[in-house]
C-alpha cells in the first residue's frame, strides 16, 4: 500500500536512509537542507556525542526554519550559503565531513562541477560517502564527472517515492 502524503513518504526515505547509513559520531552535510526535516530524524536516531550536521542551505525562508528548529542545537551549525559559494582555500572544513546528502539538490546547482569540487574537498578522504538522490539526468551527469567513484546505489522500499530512481552513493577519488 502506497503512503499517501509526501510528508510521510519523506520522513519515512529519511529514517530509511538514517538506518542503513552509519550516521553515529559522524560528521554530515546536508546540503540543500531546506526545512530541516532530515535534521531532524537524523537527531531524533540518536548520534552521538562526536557529530556535528553541517545544514547549508542559500534560501532566507528555509534559514529561518533552520534557525527556529535548530539555533539552540549545538551539533548544527547553519551555514547559510550555496555550495558553490563556499571557501575552500585554508577552510576549516577541509576533508572533515564524513557524508554528505544531496536530496533533490544538484540540480539546483548554479555550477555543479564548482559544487562538487567544493564537496571533494569538504569529504574526508577513502572513507568519506555522497548520497545523492535527483534525477536520473543528474545523477548521469555527476557519474561522467572526473574525480568521483561510484559505489552502489539504495533501492527504495516499497510504497516510499514510488517510480523514483535509487539512492546513490558516490566516494571522492
Amino acid at each position: 500500500m502506497a503512503i499517501s502524503s509526501f510528508e510521510e513518504q519523506q520522513r519515512l526515505f529519511y529514517e530509511k536512509l538514517s538506518s542503513i547509513l552509519s550516521v553515529r559520531n559522524q560528521v554530515i552535510a546536508d546540503v540543500g537542507a531546506g526545512d530541516g526535516e532530515l535534521i531532524s530524524v537524523l537527531i531524533n536516531k540518536g548520534l552521538g556525542p562526536q557529530a556535528r550536521i553541517l545544514a547549508i542551505e542559500p534560501d532566507e525562508h528555509n534559514l529561518e526554519i533552520l534557525r527556529q528548529k535548530f539555533g539552540e542545537e549545538s551539533s548544527v551549525k547553519i551555514i547559510p550559503s550555496e555550495i558553490e559559494r563556499i571557501k575552500i582555500d585554508g577552510s576549516s572544513n577541509k576533508q572533515t565531513v564524513d557524508l554528505a546528502f544531496l536530496i533533490l539538490s544538484f540540480h539546483h546547482f548554479e555550477s555543479e562541477k564548482k559544487a562538487m569540487k567544493v564537496l571533494s574537498h569538504m569529504l574526508k578522504k577513502n572513507t568519506g560517502r555522497l548520497v545523492i538522490w535527483d534525477h536520473l539526468e543528474s545523477i548521469e551527469r555527476l557519474r561522467k564527472m572526473k574525480g568521483w567513484e561510484f559505489l552502489g546505489a539504495i533501492k527504495l522500499p516499497k510504497g516510499i517515492f514510488t517510480d523514483q530512481p535509487p539512492v546513490f552513493v558516490f566516494s571522492p577519488r
